[in-house]
């Protein structure tokens, strides 16, 4: 049973638009772009191309899905947010357990923390939505889902830098472009 008033607003898919065009700014201070490392990985051929793309390109990816789902329908923007987002979910656990015992970063631990507390909201989520007959949650719930996974991940490298008072622009501009989408999304209870 899909929800009819399960569309995303406007502003949602411009800041979808936005969260992917992120992919274009540097990653670091003066590093190259997400999109150039993938260009030049691509270019290379090989499955790392492909494994660079999907992990450290989620939250452009992400925001791509949220472009889309305005051209492709709810159903299948929904099945594309979706899916992203239990990809990053993954992800995110994969990060917090690279991390887990690294010295040099800070506070390596929350990542994981965070992963895991977010990975069973999901879980739950989906399965009190199926316990409802309601088909799971919907396209809005996912794009807020995802936005908030962004902005975790994204406030974790960003306190990572916080000392060297380092500017990130593609994290900066994702974390905020994150923030924008939930709030845009916020509920309405």
């Amino acid at each position: 049973m899909e929800n009819e008033n399960d569309t995303l607003p406007g502003s949602v898919i411009a800041l979808g638009l936005g969260l992917f065009a992120c992919a274009f700014l540097p990653l670091g201070p003066e590093g190259p772009s997400y999109f150039q490392l993938a260009l030049e990985l691509a270019l290379e051929g090989g499955l790392g191309a492909f494994v660079f793309a999907l992990l450290v390109g989620a939250p452009f990816l992400l925001g791509a899905a949220i472009a889309s789902s305005a051209a492709f329908g709810r159903s299948v923007g929904r099945a594309l947010v979706m899916g992203t987002v239990a990809v990053f979910q993954a992800e995110l656990l994969l990060y917090g357990a690279i991390v887990w015992d690294a010295h040099d970063l800070v506070a390596p631990r929350a990542l994981l923390g965070f992963a895991v507390v977010s990975g069973f909201s999901l879980i739950y989520q989906s399965a009190s939505h199926s316990a409802r007959d309601t088909g799971g949650p919907g396209l809005r719930w996912y794009t807020r889902w995802g936005a908030l996974l962004v902005a975790g991940l994204a406030m974790f490298i960003r306190l990572q830098s916080l000392g060297a008072g380092m500017i990130w622009p593609a994290i900066d501009g994702a974390l905020l472009v994150s923030i924008l989408i939930l709030v845009a999304l916020r509920r309405a209870d």
